[in-house]
Protein backbone atom coordinates (compact mmCIF):
# COMPACT_ATOMS: atom_id res chain seq x y z
CA UNK A 1 0.00 0.00 0.00
CA UNK A 2 0.83 3.84 -0.35
CA UNK A 3 0.55 7.10 -1.57
CA UNK A 4 1.68 9.66 -3.54
CA UNK A 5 0.93 13.20 -4.89
CA UNK A 6 -0.15 13.17 -8.32
CA UNK A 7 -1.13 16.51 -10.65
CA UNK A 8 -1.90 19.28 -8.24
CA UNK A 9 -0.94 20.05 -4.89
CA UNK A 10 -3.81 18.85 -3.84
CA UNK A 11 -3.96 15.55 -5.61
CA UNK A 12 -3.10 12.36 -3.69
CA UNK A 13 -3.41 8.85 -4.90
CA UNK A 14 -3.89 5.96 -2.54
CA UNK A 15 -2.09 2.27 -3.99
CA UNK A 16 -3.88 -0.43 -1.99
CA UNK A 17 -3.37 -4.67 -3.32
CA UNK A 18 -2.70 -8.20 -2.58
CA UNK A 19 -2.10 -11.23 -4.24
CA UNK A 20 -1.75 -14.97 -4.16
CA UNK A 21 0.13 -17.52 -5.33
CA UNK A 22 0.12 -21.61 -5.83
CA UNK A 23 2.95 -24.23 -7.19
CA UNK A 24 1.00 -27.12 -8.97
CA UNK A 25 4.59 -28.73 -10.02
CA UNK A 26 8.28 -27.74 -10.45
CA UNK A 27 6.83 -26.14 -13.89
CA UNK A 28 3.27 -24.97 -13.21
CA UNK A 29 1.80 -22.43 -11.15
CA UNK A 30 -1.13 -19.84 -10.35
CA UNK A 31 -1.27 -16.27 -9.19
CA UNK A 32 -4.16 -14.28 -8.57
CA UNK A 33 -3.37 -10.61 -7.24
CA UNK A 34 -6.16 -7.92 -6.57
CA UNK A 35 -5.12 -3.99 -6.72
CA UNK A 36 -7.06 -0.57 -5.65
CA UNK A 37 -6.25 2.92 -6.64
CA UNK A 38 -7.98 6.02 -5.31
CA UNK A 39 -7.93 9.30 -6.01
CA UNK A 40 -8.51 12.18 -2.89
CA UNK A 41 -8.43 15.84 -2.99
CA UNK A 42 -10.25 16.23 -5.98
CA UNK A 43 -13.64 17.95 -6.82
CA UNK A 44 -14.89 14.44 -7.08
CA UNK A 45 -12.53 11.14 -5.96
CA UNK A 46 -11.55 8.70 -8.67
CA UNK A 47 -11.78 5.26 -7.57
CA UNK A 48 -10.50 2.07 -9.81
CA UNK A 49 -10.17 -1.79 -9.10
CA UNK A 50 -8.40 -4.29 -10.53
CA UNK A 51 -8.01 -7.89 -10.80
CA UNK A 52 -5.06 -10.37 -12.57
CA UNK A 53 -4.96 -13.91 -12.38
CA UNK A 54 -2.50 -16.28 -14.65
CA UNK A 55 -1.69 -19.74 -15.22
CA UNK A 56 1.92 -19.61 -14.83
CA UNK A 57 4.54 -21.97 -16.88
CA UNK A 58 8.02 -22.23 -16.34
CA UNK A 59 10.73 -23.93 -18.78
CA UNK A 60 13.80 -25.64 -17.46
CA UNK A 61 13.59 -25.22 -13.65
CA UNK A 62 15.59 -26.63 -10.93
CA UNK A 63 14.62 -29.80 -10.02
CA UNK A 64 15.30 -31.56 -6.85
CA UNK A 65 18.47 -34.06 -7.89
CA UNK A 66 18.34 -37.85 -5.94
CA UNK A 67 20.61 -38.09 -3.23
CA UNK A 68 24.21 -39.64 -4.66
CA UNK A 69 25.34 -42.60 -2.35
CA UNK A 70 29.12 -41.53 -1.45
CA UNK A 71 32.00 -44.37 -0.96
CA UNK A 72 34.69 -44.55 1.32
CA UNK A 73 37.51 -42.63 -0.38
CA UNK A 74 41.35 -44.24 0.54
CA UNK A 75 42.39 -41.62 2.12
CA UNK A 76 38.97 -42.11 4.60
CA UNK A 77 39.62 -45.53 4.76
CA UNK A 78 43.43 -44.86 5.75
CA UNK A 79 41.91 -43.10 8.97
CA UNK A 80 39.80 -45.97 9.78
CA UNK A 81 41.08 -49.00 8.75
CA UNK A 82 39.53 -52.55 8.98
CA UNK A 83 42.98 -54.09 9.93
CA UNK A 84 41.13 -57.85 10.65
CA UNK A 85 39.16 -57.66 7.72
CA UNK A 86 36.03 -58.55 9.63
CA UNK A 87 33.65 -56.04 8.15
CA UNK A 88 33.24 -53.93 11.14
CA UNK A 89 35.78 -50.62 11.78
CA UNK A 90 38.79 -50.17 13.91
CA UNK A 91 37.17 -47.70 15.67
CA UNK A 92 34.47 -49.70 16.79
CA UNK A 93 35.73 -53.07 16.51
CA UNK A 94 36.24 -54.53 20.06
CA UNK A 95 37.65 -57.47 18.60
CA UNK A 96 40.74 -56.09 16.38
CA UNK A 97 42.50 -59.58 15.86
CA UNK A 98 39.53 -62.13 14.89
CA UNK A 99 40.16 -64.58 12.59
CA UNK A 100 38.67 -63.76 9.03
CA UNK A 101 37.31 -67.17 9.01
CA UNK A 102 34.57 -66.54 12.35
CA UNK A 103 31.23 -64.40 12.11
CA UNK A 104 30.86 -61.63 13.98
CA UNK A 105 28.73 -58.97 15.98
CA UNK A 106 28.29 -55.71 15.47
CA UNK A 107 30.97 -55.24 17.90
CA UNK A 108 33.14 -57.15 15.73
CA UNK A 109 33.64 -59.95 18.15
CA UNK A 110 33.41 -63.82 17.08
CA UNK A 111 29.63 -64.95 18.00
CA UNK A 112 30.28 -68.69 20.41
CA UNK A 113 28.59 -71.52 19.61
CA UNK A 114 28.50 -74.73 22.29
CA UNK A 115 29.39 -78.14 20.43
CA UNK A 116 28.72 -81.08 22.52
CA UNK A 117 30.94 -84.20 21.58
CA UNK A 118 30.51 -87.69 22.71
CA UNK A 119 31.87 -90.62 22.49
CA UNK A 120 30.67 -94.45 23.48
CA UNK A 121 32.63 -97.53 24.63
CA UNK A 122 31.50 -101.07 24.39
CA UNK A 123 33.37 -104.02 24.81
CA UNK A 124 31.60 -107.79 24.84
CA UNK A 125 33.55 -110.71 26.76
CA UNK A 126 32.98 -114.54 26.06
CA UNK A 127 30.92 -116.23 28.97
CA UNK A 128 33.69 -116.14 32.23
CA UNK A 129 36.25 -114.79 30.31
CA UNK A 130 38.27 -111.13 31.04
CA UNK A 131 40.72 -110.95 27.55
CA UNK A 132 39.87 -108.03 25.57
CA UNK A 133 39.32 -109.65 22.13
CA UNK A 134 41.52 -107.55 19.63
CA UNK A 135 37.90 -106.75 17.91
CA UNK A 136 37.10 -104.08 19.79
CA UNK A 137 40.61 -102.45 19.62
CA UNK A 138 39.17 -99.70 16.97
CA UNK A 139 36.64 -98.58 19.43
CA UNK A 140 39.26 -97.93 22.42
CA UNK A 141 41.18 -96.04 19.94
CA UNK A 142 38.53 -93.72 19.53
CA UNK A 143 37.84 -92.63 22.80
CA UNK A 144 41.69 -92.62 23.65
CA UNK A 145 41.44 -89.51 20.29
CA UNK A 146 38.91 -87.86 22.20
CA UNK A 147 40.68 -88.08 25.50
CA UNK A 148 43.78 -86.42 23.14
CA UNK A 149 41.49 -83.80 21.92
CA UNK A 150 40.57 -83.29 24.76
CA UNK A 151 42.90 -83.10 27.61
CA UNK A 152 40.62 -81.97 30.38
CA UNK A 153 38.25 -84.98 29.74
CA UNK A 154 38.69 -87.95 32.21
CA UNK A 155 37.05 -90.85 31.75
CA UNK A 156 35.26 -93.85 34.29
CA UNK A 157 34.94 -97.12 32.63
CA UNK A 158 31.97 -99.25 33.90
CA UNK A 159 32.47 -103.38 34.01
CA UNK A 160 29.42 -105.76 33.89
CA UNK A 161 27.99 -109.30 33.81
CA UNK A 162 25.15 -111.35 33.53
CA UNK A 163 23.50 -113.14 35.84
CA UNK A 164 25.12 -117.06 36.31
CA UNK A 165 27.48 -117.27 38.99
CA UNK A 166 27.33 -115.72 42.55
CA UNK A 167 27.09 -112.29 43.09
CA UNK A 168 30.21 -111.94 44.51
CA UNK A 169 32.18 -113.83 41.94
CA UNK A 170 30.49 -111.54 39.05
CA UNK A 171 31.55 -108.72 41.17
CA UNK A 172 35.30 -109.79 40.93
CA UNK A 173 34.90 -110.72 37.11
CA UNK A 174 33.21 -107.68 36.38
CA UNK A 175 36.54 -105.83 38.24
CA UNK A 176 38.94 -107.88 36.35
CA UNK A 177 37.54 -107.21 32.87
CA UNK A 178 37.51 -103.49 32.96
CA UNK A 179 41.07 -103.45 34.19
CA UNK A 180 41.93 -105.25 31.51
CA UNK A 181 39.98 -102.50 29.09
CA UNK A 182 41.77 -99.97 31.11
CA UNK A 183 45.12 -101.58 30.90
CA UNK A 184 44.72 -101.88 26.73
CA UNK A 185 43.83 -98.13 26.79
CA UNK A 186 47.39 -97.07 28.49
CA UNK A 187 49.79 -99.67 27.23
CA UNK A 188 48.32 -99.90 23.09
CA UNK A 189 46.98 -96.20 23.09
CA UNK A 190 48.98 -94.38 25.56
CA UNK A 191 46.33 -92.87 27.36
CA UNK A 192 47.47 -91.31 30.75
CA UNK A 193 46.76 -93.77 33.90
CA UNK A 194 45.71 -90.60 35.93
CA UNK A 195 42.96 -89.79 33.31
CA UNK A 196 41.23 -93.43 33.72
CA UNK A 197 38.89 -94.90 36.51
CA UNK A 198 37.37 -98.31 36.59
CA UNK A 199 34.63 -99.33 38.24
CA UNK A 200 32.80 -102.93 38.38
CA UNK A 201 28.92 -103.43 39.01
CA UNK A 202 29.11 -107.24 38.68
CA UNK A 203 25.43 -108.82 37.71
CA UNK A 204 23.06 -105.89 39.05
CA UNK A 205 22.88 -103.61 36.43
CA UNK A 206 21.89 -105.29 33.14
CA UNK A 207 20.73 -103.92 30.08
CA UNK A 208 18.76 -106.72 28.56
CA UNK A 209 17.09 -109.80 30.11
CA UNK A 210 19.10 -112.77 31.34
CA UNK A 211 16.67 -115.60 30.33
CA UNK A 212 18.53 -115.80 26.73
CA UNK A 213 21.68 -116.12 25.39
CA UNK A 214 21.46 -112.99 23.71
CA UNK A 215 20.52 -111.31 26.47
CA UNK A 216 23.40 -112.56 28.86
CA UNK A 217 26.04 -111.60 26.17
CA UNK A 218 24.80 -108.41 25.64
CA UNK A 219 25.16 -108.34 29.40
CA UNK A 220 28.82 -108.95 29.64
CA UNK A 221 30.58 -105.84 29.09
CA UNK A 222 32.64 -102.68 29.94
CA UNK A 223 31.30 -99.20 28.54
CA UNK A 224 31.80 -96.00 28.91
CA UNK A 225 29.84 -92.47 27.63
CA UNK A 226 31.75 -89.66 27.28
CA UNK A 227 30.71 -86.21 26.79
CA UNK A 228 31.73 -82.81 26.17
CA UNK A 229 31.06 -79.42 25.62
CA UNK A 230 33.13 -77.61 23.56
CA UNK A 231 32.74 -73.49 23.02
CA UNK A 232 33.56 -72.18 19.47
CA UNK A 233 32.58 -69.84 17.00
CA UNK A 234 30.21 -69.72 14.42
CA UNK A 235 32.08 -69.86 11.07
CA UNK A 236 31.74 -66.84 8.48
Amino acid sequence: MGNSNFGGENDTLWDIGGGVSYKISDNWSWRTAVRSFQYMGRDHEDLDVGIDTALVYRFGGNKSRPAVARTATPAAAAVDPDTDRDGVLDSRDNCLDTLISYAVDTDGCPIPVEEVARVELMVNFDFDRSDVKSEYFSEIEDVADFMARFPDVDIELEGHTDSRGTQAYNLGLSQRRVAAVRQVMIDRFNVQASRVSSRGYGESQPVASNDSDAGRAENRRVMTVVINTVDSYRPR
